[in-house]
């Protein structure tokens, strides 16, 4: 199935810019691939930092931070679909920058994954009650 997208996607895309490029010109569609990928960039960019501040907050309170990180990888993915020239690729990258289309795509996600987790394993939002482990011992100082 990888294949086949991997094979189509090209196609589809071609076609899609050459409808687009009779309606608009040649001009509307450069314009359109350039600005989708300076915003494409952006978002990866930025997503890729917020993930990491939003995640070490949630890691000092003792949570892990799994919607944290999947909103984040959605939004990279989403950029990067942003950055890639067609206009398929950048409709599906406007779907996962965007909160909802994040909300709604994460959500199935974390159910998905939620249903393929062994029993026991850690919850989503259930802090890490462990704390720091101290360990006991002897020792003495060589100067």
């Amino acid at each position: 199935m990888p294949l086949v997208i991997f094979l189509l996607l090209p196609l589809v895309e071609l076609a899609l810019l050459i409808q687009l490029g009779q309606a608009w010109g040649v001009s509307g569609v450069l314009i359109e691939i350039v600005v989708s990928g300076f915003i494409g960039v952006w978002f990866m960019r930025n997503a890729g930092l917020a993930t990491l501040l939003q995640s070490q907050q949630m890691f000092a309170r003792g949570y892990f931070p799994e919607q944290t990180l999947l909103r984040g990888l959605l939004a990279a993915l989403g950029g990067w679909l942003l950055f890639m020239p067609g206009v398929l690729t950048d409709v599906i990258g406007l779907l996962l920058v965007l909160p909802f289309g994040q909300g709604w795509l994460g959500a199935w996600l974390l159910r998905r994954m939620q249903q393929r987790r062994p029993q026991g394993a850690y919850q989503q939002g259930e802090p890490n009650r462990s704390g720091p482990q101290t360990l006991d011992g002897e020792w003495r100082r060589l100067d």
